[in-house]
Parts: C-alpha cells; sequence; structure tokens
C-alpha cells in the first residue's frame, strides 16, 4: 500500500523518493510545535475525537429513544429527544469547525510553501536562470503549491478520521456484538474488495483510447474547416465525409463497449457494497439475538415488551455504529487515491524547489572573478551562454565614468549578451568583471517592463511610495523629469495615482521615454540602454541623451541610431562570429582631429604656393 511498483511513466509513484520529498515538504510547511501551523494540526486532530466521541453518544441516544417508543415511555422519549436536540448544537459547532481549520492549515501550509518559493525564485537572478526555464514556475507557484496544500490537509482528516472511527466504534460494538462483529464487517469489505478487484476491466486503457477516438475526430473537423476550399476544388466531400463517418463509427463502437462495462461492473459493485452490505450488518447486529444463547436468556426474567425494546434499542444502536464503521473503511480504501493525487502534486512542487535548490550553486570561483570599482571593465572575458556556446572570446573593454561606451554590431553577435553577463543573469566562467554596486547600474532593454500602478510607481520603479516618501522627494521633482522626455501630457490626462496598465494604454514610443525617466529620477553612474530609444524620435532622443551627460551618467548604449555616435567616446564593434574591435579614443575627438589635419594641410599647401 505504501509503495506502488512498475507505474507507467508519466504517472505518480509512491516510492521512497515521494515520502523523502513529502517529509521534506512537511517540515517546511510545520517548522515546529511553536508554529500555528502545528497548533492548528492539534485543534484538528481534537475536533476529530471529538466528532467520533459524539457519533457514539447520538447512537446510544438514538438506540434509548427507540427503547422509550418501543415501551410506550412518553417523558423518556420526550427526554432523548431533547437531549439529542441539545447534542447536535456542539455537533453543529464541531462540523463546521472541522471544515474551517481543514481550509485554514491548508492556507498556513500554502503561506509557508509560497514564501519558501518566492525566497528562493525572485532572489538574485534565480528566476532567469537557465536551470528552471524548463519548468512551468508561475502554475507551480501559484496553483500547484494550491492544490498540494488542499491535498495534505484532507489526507489528514481523510486519514486520521476513519482510523479513529474505526477503533472507537469497533470498541463500541464489541460490547453487544462480540469481537468478531466487526472482523466480520472488515472481512465482507476487503474480501468484496479484493472480488472487483479481480474482474474489473482496466477501464484507464479504456478511456484512454476512448479519448484519442475523440481528438482524432476532432482533429479531422478542425482540418475540413482549414481547407474546405481546397476539398471543393478536388471534390473530395464524399471521400472526407466516408472518413469522418467511419471515425465516428469508432467513436460509437468504443463508447457502447465501455457503458455496457459499467453497467455490468455497477450492478456487480451495487450488490456486493450496497445489499450484500447490508446483509453482512444484518448478520452482526443480529448476533446479540440468535448468536449467544446466555445473552438471549437475560430477556428471559424480563416482559416480552422489555426484551423487545431491549432488542430494539440495541439493533438500532449497533446499526448507526456498523454505518459509520463502513463509511470509515470505505474512506480508508480510498486513501491510497488520495495519497496518488498528493503524490503528483509532491512531485511537481519539489522538483521546482530542488531546481531552486541548486541554482544557489555558484560557478566555481565566480565571485572572486567579479571585482567592485567605480568602473566598468571586461577583461579577458568569453560570454559562454547556459547551453555552453561560446557567442564572444576573450573580450576586453574599459568603461570610465564619464566616457560612455557604444556596441554595435549584427543581430545575434551577442550586445545583450554582456549585458547579462554584466548583471549576473549569466554566470562567469571565465575572464574578470570590474563593475560598481547594482545601485549604480541601470538597465533599460527595448522593451521595458512596467507593473500595474501609477505614474508616479512607474517613474520611480523599482522604488516605493513608501521609499519615495522617505527619502524626501516631491512630486514637482517627477514634473520637470517628464519635462525632459516631454511626456507631460501623461500627467495632465492620467494624473499621478490613477491605477493603469500603461503597456497597453500608450504607444511605445511613450514608453520607452518614460522608462527613460527612471534614469533622470535614481541618476546611476552607469546607465545601460539596450536599444531603449528605438522607436524615439531623433531629435528628442538627442536631447534626452544631451541632459543625462550634463547631470554626469555615463552610457553603454546600443543603438542603430547613428546620430548618437558623437556623444560617446569609445565604440566595441562585435564581429558576430565570436571576434570584436574596441576603440578608445572618442569618436567626436577623432572628428577634431580630422579637421585639425584638414587646416594643416591646407596651411602647408598654401605655405608651398607662397
Amino acid at each position: 500500500f505504501l509503495l506502488t511498483r512498475n507505474s507507467k511513466p508519466g504517472r505518480p509513484k509512491i516510492d521512497l523518493v515521494f515520502w523523502k520529498r513529502l517529509y521534506r515538504l512537511v517540515r517546511l510547511c510545520i517548522p515546529g510545535v511553536f508554529s500555528w501551523e502545528f497548533a492548528h494540526l492539534v485543534v484538528l486532530s481534537l475536533l476529530l475525537l471529538s466528532r467520533t466521541l459524539f457519533t457514539i453518544s447520538i447512537a446510544t441516544l438514538m438506540g434509548s429513544n427507540i427503547r422509550a417508543l418501543t415501551e410506550g415511555n412518553f417523558y423518556s422519549f420526550v427526554n432523548g429527544v431533547t437531549r439529542v436536540g441539545f447534542l447536535a448544537i456542539p455537533v453543529s459547532i464541531i462540523n463546521s469547525a472541522l471544515k474551517y481549520f481543514t481550509n485554514m492549515f491548508a492556507l498556513y501550509c500554502r503561506r509557508r510553501l509560497s514564501k519558501h518559493g518566492h525566497d528562493k525564485y525572485l532572489t538574485g537572478n534565480t528566476m532567469y536562470r537557465q536551470d528552471i526555464s524548463n519548468l512551468p514556475c508561475d502554475k507551480i507557484l501559484t496553483n500547484e503549491i494550491e492544490k498540494f496544500s488542499l491535498s495534505l490537509s484532507n489526507l489528514y482528516t481523510g486519514t486520521f478520521k476513519p482510523l479513529l472511527d474505526v477503533v472507537f466504534f469497533a470498541n463500541a460494538l464489541r460490547h453487544s456484538v462480540g469481537i468478531t462483529g466487526p472482523f466480520v464487517l472488515v472481512g465482507y469489505y476487503a474480501g468484496a474488495g479484493v472480488l472487483l478487484r479481480s474482474v474489473m476491466p482496466s477501464f484507464g486503457k479504456l478511456y484512454s483510447h476512448q479519448q484519442r477516438l475523440e481528438n482524432n475526430f476532432q482533429y479531422n473537423h478542425a482540418r475540413l474547416l482549414s481547407h474546405t476550399e481546397e476539398i471543393a476544388f478536388y471534390g473530395g466531400n464524399e471521400l472526407e465525409k466516408n472518413t469522418i463517418d467511419e471515425q465516428f463509427d469508432d467513436i460509437f463502437c468504443k463508447s457502447r463497449w465501455i457503458f455496457r462495462l459499467q453497467a455490468l461492473v455497477n450492478m456487480l459493485d451495487n450488490w456486493l457494497i450496497k445489499y450484500g452490505a447490508s446483509i453482512a450488518g444484518y448478520a452482526v447486529v443480529s448476533k446479540p439475538v440468535f448468536g449467544r444463547i446466555s445473552y438471549t436468556r437475560k430477556f428471559l426474567n424480563t416482559s416480552a415488551k422489555s426484551a423487545v425494546s431491549e432488542r430494539a434499542a440495541g439493533f438500532t444502536r449497533n446499526t448507526h455504529l456498523l454505518v459509520n464503521l463502513a463509511s470509515a473503511i470505505t474512506q480508508l480504501v480510498l486513501v491510497k487515491k488520495k495519497i496518488l493525487t498528493l503524490a503528483g502534486h509532491t512531485t511537481k512542487v519539489s522538483q521546482l524547489f530542488e531546481r531552486l535548490d541548486s541554482c544557489d550553486i555558484p560557478v566555481h570561483n565566480e565571485e572572486s572573478r567579479r571585482i567592485r570599482s567605480n568602473i566598468i571593465s571586461f577583461s579577458h572575458v568569453n560570454v559562454i551562454a547556459p547551453n555552453q556556446q561560446t557567442i564572444i572570446r576573450d573580450l576586453s573593454f574599459r568603461v570610465q565614468p564619464g566616457n560612455s561606451l557604444l556596441i554595435q554590431g549584427p543581430p545575434g553577435s551577442g550586445k545583450t549578451s554582456i549585458f547579462r553577463l554584466l548583471s549576473g543573469i549569466w554566470p562567469l566562467q571565465s575572464g574578470t568583471i570590474t563593475k560598481p554596486n547594482h545601485s549604480e547600474i541601470f538597465y533599460i532593454p527595448q522593451h521595458p517592463y512596467f507593473p500595474v500602478g501609477t505614474l508616479k510607481e512607474q517613474i520611480i520603479y523599482p522604488m516605493t511610495l513608501q521609499q519615495f516618501t522617505s527619502h524626501g522627494h516631491h512630486d514637482g521633482d517627477l514634473y520637470k523629469l517628464l519635462e525632459f522626455v516631454h511626456l507631460t501630457s501623461l500627467l495632465d490626462s492620467h494624473g499621478w495615482y490613477k491605477r493603469a496598465d500603461w503597456e497597453s494604454l500608450i504607444s511605445m514610443s511613450d514608453l520607452q521615454r518614460l522608462a527613460v525617466c527612471r534614469i533622470f529620477f535614481h541618476q546611476p553612474r552607469f546607465a545601460i540602454l539596450d536599444m531603449a530609444m528605438c522607436m524615439v524620435d531623433a531629435g528628442v532622443e538627442m536631447s534626452i541623451y544631451q541632459q543625462a551627460k550634463e547631470m554626469g551618467i555615463t552610457f553603454i548604449t546600443v543603438t542603430e541610431h547613428q546620430s548618437l555616435q558623437s556623444l560617446h567616446e569609445s565604440v566595441l564593434t562585435l564581429k558576430g562570429n565570436g571576434d570584436w574591435e574596441y576603440t578608445s579614443d572618442s569618436i567626436a575627438e577623432l572628428s577634431d582631429e580630422e579637421d585639425d589635419e584638414e587646416d594643416d594641410e591646407e596651411e602647408e599647401e598654401h605655405e608651398e604656393c607662397e
């Protein structure tokens, strides 16, 4: 029961790996005995125990009421019914509390796992790592963790409660029907289960085959819709009709066969579980009357009326307990199905957490090759993608404050890859990178990110509004930044505090200029613009660069606008085959030197003429 062997590929397995993973997740959910999760678990256990004890009390009261009704004792009957009514109040509270604490335990477990996943996934550049790119992280962190938590909570209540019921109900029945009574019922259900399992066809394979037929049927109808004109030209209507009819006939035959098998299995199941179990139950509850002569003789000294009432009371009580005992046994039989469901969610959540743990392992000696300084430099760096493809070989360049760098090259030559390596998104496997703290470098891509929020939140991102206020900033400062990028119209139409999805509200040109506002607000030492203003007018772009340079911001730019070359002091040209060329002289100085050389040549020519 605790292990499954020879499971089919793709299906969850109940093996030692599963139990180890489940143990780890449970430890994350319940970190200690003084946690809220453990407190909820204790309360839940006490409620389950109380519910079982109240069920036995209700069964005893129902038997007493039947005794009073058979004897015609009105006052005893009214007293018993009143007691049942009062007993129903705490039972109703317990039933409601059970559902509440079951859901709350699942919610607390989900909070633990979600916080753990967020800490791992959203720390550093883990979410970008290639190690987890093939996992549906968004679905696992949202849906799968929720489903795992609910499955774990339901598994506990669905296992602990039936176990309590079996123990306490069997003990209660032992005094009236003997120890063999509960074993007879358990043995009957076990035998019925073995019989049903031996004759049960493989409905999983049948349903799978039926689904494949349905998919083919739908696929061919979709093909007809996409090729109606071609089929009409060829005159293939009759052929396609015959093909579709044959596919539907296959579905019809397969579905009819499944329905027939289901009918036969349902007949056997109803007879064994519903009526056969009733017969077994009658055999158990009749034992106090017919099974023991000594028990029967105890009614000889009583009146016939009292004997009948005692038998009726015992029959009612025992029947109620047997029904609940049978329900508990059925729930225990279904525990394996719940464990299989839990195993599927456990596998998915554990795989993500294991990948996230592996991302914490840095590349050998990577930290020693990343040096903190007030400049940016690459020294003999091989730009290698996570799939181990070398994009640029032995790259070396240097960017000092005040000397901007222009990077140019064909598509796919590795321009953006340099920034990924610089920010630490990609691991550094060779060479040395020198750079300042992360807060002194600001990166703006071609398609900037804008969270749903106010206009103010877009400009100060990733700073929060609380940090904005605590640092002494004012709205008037932001208005000046909007003037720099010619976007004061956004403030006039939307204001500072209107929440919106800006990516769908304004044009790409406005989005790129709004992203540049973040540079003016944070004023980093270095700003990386990766085609960040490709949709902006050249004149506006030039004025933005000039304003930023006046603020002392050094640029590393990737652009196709040749007019910006005069604003950069060095150029890195990528060839596209791994080679590169770095020129550290200012383009503007080169132009001035060329003009000076032309003037000198003219003076020399003039002197020669004289």
